[in-house]
């Protein structure tokens, strides 16, 4: 091969080197294309479109923007789902065409119709200011095709047939599902009348509490129930639309709101085909909704489904409960410390559990019903001589920044049919209140004392005794910290153990107070198996406990009994803790005849 040969294969390959680098190079820089614009609508802007249009054939549907929000004016006047228009309104603003048909101009002949565009089925048609946008929709072509123009122009265009679903010529796919379209904190009264009663509720702002106006002014309200009442009504959905029902009201809720509006829903008849339902109609509406029944459940009997159902206020404050009844006592609260203590008839620790068992039981003590807002003769419901009352006060009331209230005084008076007659001294409201919930409060100040027998204090335990009939039948006793019995010391593991055991027994809970008085012990069994003496010392002197047991009791523990104050007391001795006790010190083991 000559050189001038090979010289000029050099050149070729690098004029195609070159070549490939400028117009093939897969390195080089990609031109920026213009995208062509392909939406139908460029110069749509949903937030001035005042008013939609959609026809099908003879089936108009007219939605209109109102000081309130979107309307459904045509075929029904009904407010309009505002996030259903909106959600409709941006997906024409995006609606973008696959392909623009060509236009043949020198033809005028339109007898054949390809697109379906002579007659178009569905006429869509937007007023945004003083204009009007409007999309002619005709035939579909197979592979998901719809052929669609704008009225002004020739132009046809093809869209995905999908892009086209959100428009429905059905006016109830746009009716707001909502039964209640406003926000609850635009209510200001709330009036109700069934059958039985009816009831108006008045507030002045959203921070305002509810007052009762009828059927008695000033009545205590549930607040709670309020709250879940208006919050339910603005999660009510239409579970589906009718043609107006020609069914009387049987129920008529009436709310007023801000700017002198109202509201009006009318309840009407179970639904003969869903129990769940009922049907509802609101008067501005020609048509009926069907909606859960429980709703209107809560409304037949209105002047008693606001009011309290609780005989004591859950807020109210407090800090001493004085009862009266079988016995007179009297529990206080230490505002430092926050212990209570039952300071009448005598000075006694009290037991926080048990204190907080009864405060939760007054706080959920029920009304049952109501039976009269207009006392005038106590002794009819005798409430002149009560069987039990209870006062709550708090004795710093208008002091340092705490409200200055007046103590409150809750009577019970005769039964009726197994419902006590239940008076506040701040109202003339009689109510009924279960009677066992009320038997169930304490009626004696020892039943609330602490539940721990022996305070913990400095002292050694020096000797055990199982005594019966004043004889002791078995003795441990305790010298320079090892415990023997008989004689014999217990090893070093056995005594740790029976330390252990006697700690407990020191430190021993009572499940429950039962009596007091030593004229009750035989009732409780008392003295049928051994009893226990505790020999303490506490700076030389020597203190002794005894402990008598007794039958069982129902709930499988033992009845036991002990001075505690100068009087005898009986109570439960929790179950687990005898049986331990009995195993190591065989209480039930006495000697025979």
């Amino acid at each position: 091969m000559s050189f001038r040969h090979t010289a000029s294969l050099l050149v070729l390959a690098l004029a195609l080197a070159s070549y490939i680098w400028w117009f093939e190079n897969p390195f080089k820089p990609q031109q920026i294309v213009a995208e062509v614009d392909r939406r139908l609508f460029p110069e749509l802007d949903i937030h001035t479109v005042s008013s939609i249009a959609l026809k099908q054939g003879e089936n108009p549907v007219a939605i209109e923007a109102k000081q309130n929000g979107w309307e459904i004016t045509t075929p029904i006047q009904y407010p309009a789902e505002p996030t259903r228009v909106a959600a409709f309104l941006e997906t024409l603003s995006k609606l973008s065409y696959q392909s623009a048909l060509p236009v043949d101009n020198s033809s005028s002949n339109k007898e054949a119709d390809l697109y379906g565009l002579q007659s178009p089925r569905t006429i869509v048609s937007l007023v945004q200011g003083n204009r009007t946008l409007q999309l002619e929709i005709g035939s579909d072509s197979p592979g998901n095709i719809t052929f669609v123009k704008r009225a002004e122009s020739p132009q046809v265009y093809t869209l995905l047939t999908d892009a086209l679903e959100p428009v429905d010529t059905d006016p109830d796919t746009w009716r707001d599902p909502r039964v209640f379209s406003y926000p609850s904190s635009e209510i200001r009264s709330i009036h109700v009348a069934s059958p039985a009663n009816q009831a108006t509720l008045t507030r002045d702002s959203p921070q305002e509490d509810w007052i009762m106006q009828s059927p008695h002014r000033g009545a205590r309200l549930d607040k709670q129930f309020i709250t879940f009442f208006l919050q339910q009504l603005t999660e009510l959905r239409v579970d589906s639309f009718h043609p107006r029902l020609d069914l009387p009201a049987q129920i008529t809720l009436q709310l007023g709101l801000t700017g002198n509006r109202t509201y009006t829903l009318e309840l009407l008849a179970p639904n003969e085909t869903d129990p769940s339902l009922i049907w509802a109609r609101l008067p501005d509406s020609g048509s009926t909704i069907a909606m859960p029944q429980v709703f209107a459940s809560e409304l037949v009997d209105p002047a008693k489904t606001f009011r309290s159902s609780y005989v004591f206020d859950p807020g109210f404050l407090f800090d001493t409960i004085e009862f009266e009844g079988l016995e007179s006592f009297t529990l206080h609260q230490d505002n430092t410390t926050g212990q209570w203590s039952i300071t009448h008839p005598e000075k006694m620790p009290a037991d926080p559990a048990l204190v907080a068992q009864l405060t939760r039981q007054l706080v959920e003590l029920r009304i049952t019903d109501f039976i009269t807002d207009d006392l005038t003769d106590e002794n009819l419901f005798g409430l002149d001589t009560p069987a039990r009352s209870i006062t709550l006060s708090l004795s710093n009331a208008g002091q340092n920044g705490i409200p200055d209230q007046a103590p409150l005084r809750v009577r019970f008076g005769s039964n009726v049919r197994g419902h006590l007659m239940t008076h506040r001294s701040d109202e003339q409201s009689v109510y009924a209140v279960p009677f066992g919930a009320v038997s169930q409060l304490p009626s004696q100040a020892f039943k609330l004392r602490t539940r721990t027998l022996w305070p913990q204090k400095n002292e050694t335990t020096t000797a055990i005794r199982v005594i019966h009939e004043g004889a002791t039948l078995r003795e441990w006793q305790q010298s320079d910290g090892q415990w023997q019995v008989g004689g014999k010391s217990l090893g070093d593991i056995e005594s740790a153990a029976f330390d252990a055991l006697v700690s407990e027994l020191l430190a021993v809970r009572v499940a429950a107070w039962t009596s007091v008085g030593a004229e009750s012990e035989a009732r409780y069994g008392m003295g049928k198996i051994a009893a226990l003496e505790i020999v303490t010392t506490n700076e030389d002197q020597a203190l002794t406990r005894r402990i008598r047991f007794g039958s069982k009791t129902a709930r499988g523990n033992r009845y036991a009994a002990t001075e505690l104050d100068g009087r005898v007391s009986i109570f439960e001795f929790p179950k687990d803790f005898f049986v331990k006790l009995n195993q190591v010190l065989n209480l039930d083991q006495l000697p025979t005849e």
